[in-house]
């Protein structure tokens, strides 16, 4: 072969080669143009469905493929869809979302009792209260309402499996009506997960478990009917941020989670409001934060640290008002400041007239507290409101009046005893 044939060859086989170099490019950058098309008709499509669900919800995009369903509801593993026009459908999704609400969380529920103590050891106490409770933490701690368990010497603590244990008092929220109980064995239940993070509407289902009149682990659900309630308990104190629901509750239920419809803790309930002592669709929860932030410091510390005022004082009322000539109906009477303490070096001002009130001798013409953090001070109560979160330490900001005048004080505060409560008099 010469060597002009062999350069005629190569230069064909090269002329070939770009050739399939070229077809292979242009197919890549085809199917690269195919696939950017696809893409951006899915992302189109996907933006176009977030429409219809954000504006009809998950039922009308169905409608809108043409795809024949009744109900779509949300659990914890996903949506559960009831088909129209199948036949042999067991349950709707609306009764197969409540089942697995039932079935995560009611083995995790326990039934509480409490009794006296008994000096016969063969024989139990006579009953003092029951209530509810659930699994916080599988080392033995067990949430429930202070309410359900400060009376009772002997607290026994019943579980879904059948068995029973003897419990403690871990600590206490009086406040809030919150306890925290230990038992001293593992459980076998897991917690029930807490849910912090959701933005709760009215509207929104929910659901408890309880042991209402002794009836262990029964199910009940409604929906939250109000938000941010302030409430007075038993002790006349109010408790701010309630969450208000129709769930129905009766005796027993007290201390039960309240659930929303992944099975996740939102609240604990703790009373049914009733003016006949009937069941009438109001009932309260005290909001998971607060019960997670409660339990914490308690299974910390034992105990919940809050802020007070070393002062002694007391609420205005229209006696005092018009006994002592104040230009002001409404606050906190500063009668006397603990000498060399953190109100007295912020400035704060004791009475220096005594006078007989009951049974207790008050001093007239020193400071009067109107507000506390912004909370308006009506009576006695509010005091504890202004401070349900603060701790020792804390600085706050007073309005204080004085002389006829408004003005503001920061002042420190002291922990918060059973003893220095006893300043504020009733």
């Amino acid at each position: 072969m010469t060597g002009k044939k062999k350069k005629t060859i190569l230069k064909a086989l090269a002329i070939i080669a770009i050739a399939v170099a070229a077809a292979a490019l242009l197919f890549l950058l085809y199917r690269w143009t195919l696939t950017i098309e696809a893409r951006n008709k899915n992302q189109e499509l996907v933006s176009a469905m977030k429409d219809i669900v954000s504006q009809e919800g998950e039922l009308g995009l169905f409608q809108k493929a043409g795809i024949p369903v009744e109900d779509v509801y949300l659990d914890s593993d996903g949506y559960l869809i009831s088909s129209s026009g199948r036949e042999g459908l067991a349950y709707s999704g609306f009764e197969l979302q409540n089942m697995s609400v039932y079935e995560k969380c009611a083995g995790s529920v326990v039934h509480i009792s409490t009794y006296e103590e008994s000096s016969d050891q063969l024989s139990q106490g006579k009953s003092v209260s029951n209530g509810s409770g659930f699994v916080f933490r599988s080392d033995g701690y067990i949430v429930t309402c202070y309410h359900v368990v400060e009376n009772g010497a002997v607290i026994d603590v019943s579980f879904a499996d059948g068995s029973s244990s003897k419990a403690r008092i871990v600590g206490s929220d009086k406040e809030n009506d919150i306890a925290v109980l230990k038992v001293d064995s593992e459980l076998e239940a897991d917690p029930i997960a807490f849910d912090t993070s959701q933005e709760l509407k009215v509207g929104q289902r929910v659901f408890a478990i309880g042991n209402p009149l002794g009836f262990d682990r029964t199910l009940s659900s409604g929906y939250i009917s109000g938000l941010s309630r302030p409430l007075r308990n038993s002790s006349g104190r109010v408790v701010m941020g309630m969450i208000q629901t129709d769930v129905a509750i009766s005796s027993g239920n007290s201390g039960c989670p309240l659930l929303d419809t992944k099975g996740n803790v939102i609240g604990l309930l703790f009373s049914a409001y009733s003016e006949s002592g009937n069941f009438e669709a109001m009932s309260f929860a005290i909001p998971a934060s607060t019960v997670l932030q409660v339990c914490d410091a308690i299974i910390k510390t034992g105990k919940i640290s809050r802020g007070w005022l070393d002062i002694v004082a007391l609420g205005l009322t229209d006696q005092i008002v018009s006994y002592a000539g104040l230009d002001v109906s409404h606050g906190l009477l500063v009668s006397q400041v603990a000498p060399n303490g953190l109100a007295a070096k912020a400035g704060l001002k004791a009475g220096t007239t005594q006078v007989k009130y009951g049974n207790s001798v008050i001093f007239l013409g020193g400071d009067i507290i109107t507000s506390i953090e912004g909370v308006q001070i009506l009576d006695s109560s509010d005091v504890y409101t202004a401070l349900m979160n603060t701790k020792a330490g804390d600085k706050i900001k007073l309005t204080v009046h004085r002389n006829g005048k408004d003005f503001d004080m920061t002042v420190q505060l002291v922990e918060r005893t059973d003893e220095n409560k006893g300043w504020l008099l009733k």
